[in-house]
């Protein structure tokens, strides 16, 4: 559904979801709404268009729609009108397996055009586990994995993202990468790379030219070499000299505003929520943390900027949460004052706000009982290392009494969740320092009687571009002995449970981050051998890794277990971060004593490079406190509550999405239509809106109903107009009435469902296929539930049944009235125990909901209101 936009906006074409025919064989898989498009805010672009790219992200649907950057280069990318953006993602294991069999090329989300179809591929590089989809999705798209093998009539592939941050175990497959900060430079690249081959050169000659753009790195255009001080294998250009990639930088986040009209997933993703980023960059200095490096200088969105579009979003997306991030929230210079002018809008709507892991170093306690103001959820905080020597070590610049008081404070107003992320195996950890990762659990735990206490312990893993990148990373045996150690001393503490990264996913991931080019060979092996999703762990297949790697004649230990000499070149020394390698090697000397540095201030310039000289001039400037001002929000009269009895079809693909997710996605469309719900009362509040019995998946709904208590009264034609805009197809609200406060819900009202069935294997119902089912007294089935299996007598639940002329379509009436001994029966089962007709050889569409009315049955609601009030 399109939302308001700008007069600059350029022409959209909204997409509608993909037909109904190719649904079909989604019923089969899971979660199919991953695969269906037609989002709210998705679009494909009309007219000529100069370039087309697809941004293809590497990970489950669900992970990759949740990631900020690819909303960011999205809307980046469809705001220029002569550009345009689509995009996929890593289909699951049963989706992949049913694309090769169907001989179905990899598409796009919007259009339903095939990847080669497309001038880019845009890799997005979160994570080095997602290495093997990245080749399982060049593959489906009918592409030579390796570089060297596609020509002039490929589509050309780039990558970007954290990852691409050391290029090298991927370079084999890659054509260019994009590192550091793309708002400015893609658009540049795709414009470039369209002029170039409408000029007629050759891919290596448009390589050439585009690595000519600040962060663009062409791996084709390198020879390599071993460097014998580290024995890795090391990037040189082939006149002997080494050019460094100097990583593309916004110096200003607010030349590149972030978009409100962000995509909003049917079904429920990761991060389902509004989230907005505050900064880019952090000023802290850990020393273990690559974020930190490859992100820096520390810039800041103008807050009144952000507050603006938090509400532009909400209003575009409708959902009912906003989320503030970036690597330090509480860093952000104007966070208290956005938070209070925020939350003094939000409270209202019952729309929570949270921000991701905070510092405890100068936690503020009124910005605290701001965010509880709404939803008390769990707090995150970040201790890193148990003792104060380590954290010395690692540069996290608080302290144990920080700690404590930051969980006091947050205790006093009312939390009691309170999640600490700890981090073993850092450069000159002792058994000391392990354990006082329990100590200190325990004696957070100890401040509330009541609190919950997690702590989450991951394994270091030295990456590079931070001062660690020289250390070596603990064997597996040495990892298990620390994870031993921290659960033997918090035993006896119940209210404290830990939860372990997986040790051997580390070591993988540890690997592929340090790699040099010959890794990118263990990649592809690994990946014919089966490997697919490894960061999710009961994907991972630890016995394929190994078998890859030793067919690899890779030695690991060379890469993960020795320290490197600090004047060795690293497979990654041609990517220029801004960060010098000089105070890089001093961070490291100093870690390695104990010693802590100051953070980036403004009486404290570390001088590490990576702020451009005018950048570094207006950072540190006195910025007057600035005090947010919105518009007054629309007046509400929620002092008489009305309730309303709504009929509405779940149509198309929609019939794809769970009850969960279609209840998620009605709150967001009365949002959107700007319709307040009364919310409920408790910790975690919720829209008051009930719905009839849920849809199984896969079956449409023609006459739907749900009971919706509004903050205040609406004409029933401006209520279902509304609601219709904001409203995605195959989502039809058709008639609505007014009903008292007091009358049944519809989960008490309604006692039958009627359904209409029909064969999608071109064939017919029997004729007296329905009078032998009428007329037998039982109708065996087994039910499969968790706890086992069910035998049941579907026979008593059928209320009424007919066949529809010509024989394709039977019309059946089902009880929803259990009784003790009869559960509800389904209509696939009656399907399957009467016809033996499974899952894929019928259609089955929900006609109507009943209730009792007059001694027969009757809809819930009548064609007119009069009509109904009468009844």
């Amino acid at each position: 559904m399109p939302t308001a936009s700008s007069p600059d906006t350029p022409a959209l074409v909204y997409l509608t979801p993909m037909d109904t025919e190719k649904s079909q064989d989604l019923r089969i898989i899971q979660r199919p709404a991953r695969y269906t498009g037609g989002e709210w805010n998705s679009v494909v672009k009309s007219g000529p268009l100069s370039s087309r790219i697809l941004l293809a992200f590497p990970d489950a649907y669900e992970i990759g729609t949740s990631h900020l950057g690819l909303r960011i280069l999205y809307s980046l990318v469809n705001g220029c009108e002569d550009l345009a953006a689509e995009r996929t993602f890593a289909p699951w294991l049963d989706r992949e397996t049913q694309m090769r069999a169907a001989g179905e090329p990899l598409r796009s989300l919007e259009s339903g055009q095939a990847a080669t179809e497309f001038d880019l591929i845009g890799f997005s590089l979160q994570h080095e586990l997602n290495y093997t989809n990245m080749l399982t999705m060049l593959d489906l798209a009918g592409l030579p994995l390796r570089a060297c093998d596609r020509d002039d009539a490929h589509p050309l592939v780039i990558a970007g993202g954290p990852a691409a941050f050391n290029p090298e175990p991927v370079a084999p497959f890659i054509d260019l990468f994009l590192v550091g900060d793309a708002e400015d430079q893609l658009p540049k690249l795709m414009r470039n790379h369209a002029e170039l081959k409408e000029s007629g050169v050759g891919k290596l000659q448009i390589l050439k030219e585009l690595s000519s753009l600040q962060g663009v790195y062409a791996p084709a255009l390198y020879e390599t070499e071993i460097d014998p001080r580290s024995g890795y294998v090391i990037a040189r250009p082939p006149d002997g000299e080494r050019p460094f990639v100097q990583k593309a930088l916004v110096e200003n986040l607010d030349d590149f505003p972030f978009p409100a009209e962000t995509i909003v997933p049917f079904c429920e993703i990761v991060h389902d929520r509004a989230a907005i980023e505050l900064a880019r960059g952090c000023s802290r200095g850990c020393r273990f943390c690559q974020a930190g490096v490859i992100y820096m200088p520390e810039r800041e969105r103008n807050p009144q900027s952000v507050a603006e579009t938090v509400l532009r979003m909400l209003a575009a997306t409708g959902y009912g949460d906003v989320g503030l991030s970036s690597l330090t929230p509480n860093d952000y210079s104007g966070l208290q004052e956005l938070v209070r002018v925020l939350m003094s809008r939000l409270t209202e709507e019952g729309i929570s706000l949270s921000l991701a892991s905070l510092s405890p170093a100068g936690l503020d306690r009124e910005l605290l009982r701001l965010i509880k103001e709404v939803r008390k959820t769990g707090l995150t905080i970040a201790p890193e290392a148990g003792t104060q020597r380590l954290r010395d070590v690692i540069n996290k610049g608080i302290s144990g009494e920080e700690i404590l008081a930051a969980v006091s404070t947050a205790f006093e107003l009312g939390w009691q969740l309170i999640k600490l992320y700890f981090m073993i195996g850092l450069p000159t950890e002792t058994v000391e320092d392990v354990e006082a990762i329990a100590e200190t659990a325990v004696s957070v735990s100890r401040l509330s009687r009541r609190a919950k206490i997690t702590a989450a312990i991951s394994n270091f893993v030295p990456k590079p571009h931070t001062p660690f990148q020289w250390a070596a990373m603990p064997t597996a045996e040495e990892l298990r002995d620390k994870q031993k150690s921290v659960l033997s001393a918090v035993r006896r503490h119940k209210r404290v449970g830990i939860k372990f990264h997986d040790i051997d996913t580390s070591l993988l991931e540890g690997l592929l981050s340090r790699g040099d080019r010959r890794v990118g060979d263990a990649i592809e092996v690994a990946w014919r051998l089966g490997c697919r999703f490894d960061s999710w762990g009961d994907k991972l297949r630890l016995e394929n890794w190994r078998s890859a790697i030793e067919e690899s004649n890779l030695d690991p230990d060379q890469y993960l277990h020795h320290a490197i000499p600090v004047d060795a070149v690293l497979p990654w020394s041609h990517i220029d971060t801004g960060v010098g390698i000089g105070f890089l090697k001093s961070e490291f000397r100093k870690a390695l004593e104990g010693e802590p540095s100051p953070r980036c201030t403004p009486g404290n310039c570390p001088d590490c490079g990576a702020c451009p000289p005018e950048l570094l001039r207006n950072r540190w400037k006195e910025k007057p406190a600035e005090k947010i001002e919105l518009p007054s929000p629309i007046t509400v009269n929620d002092k008489s509550p009305v309730r309303w009895r709504m009929r509405y079809s779940k149509l198309g693909t929609l019939k794809l999405l769970s009850h969960l997710d279609m209840v998620r996605l009605v709150a967001r469309v009365f949002r959107r239509a700007g319709m307040r719900v009364v919310q409920s009362r408790g910790f975690h509040p919720q829209p008051r809106i009930s719905f009839g019995p849920a849809l199984p998946l896969g079956v449409q709904g023609e006459s739907e109903y749900l009971d919706v208590l509004l903050a205040s009264d609406v004409e029933q034609k401006e209520l279902l107009a509304r609601l219709n805009e904001a409203s995605p197809q195959g989502l039809v609200f058709s008639f609505a009435v007014r009903i008292e406060r007091s009358a049944p819900s519809l989960s008490k009202a309604l006692v039958a469902a009627g359904y209409r069935i029909s064969r999608t294997d071109n064939g017919s119902f029997p004729d007296g296929a329905v009078e032998r089912l009428l007329s037998c007294d039982r109708l065996d089935w087994t039910r499969r539930t968790k706890n086992g299996e069910q035998s049941i007598d579907l026979r008593p639940s059928i209320i009424r049944a007919e066949s529809l002329p010509p024989g394709g379509e039977i019309r059946l009436i089902l009880s929803l009235e259990a009784a003790p001994g009869r559960p509800i029966a389904r209509p696939l089962e009656v399907m399957q125990a009467a016809f033996s007709l499974d899952f894929n050889q019928i259609e089955v569409v929900r006609e109507q909901l009943f209730v009792r009315r007059e001694g027969g049955l009757a809809p819930p609601i009548m064609d007119t209101e009069q009509e109904c009030q009468r009844k």
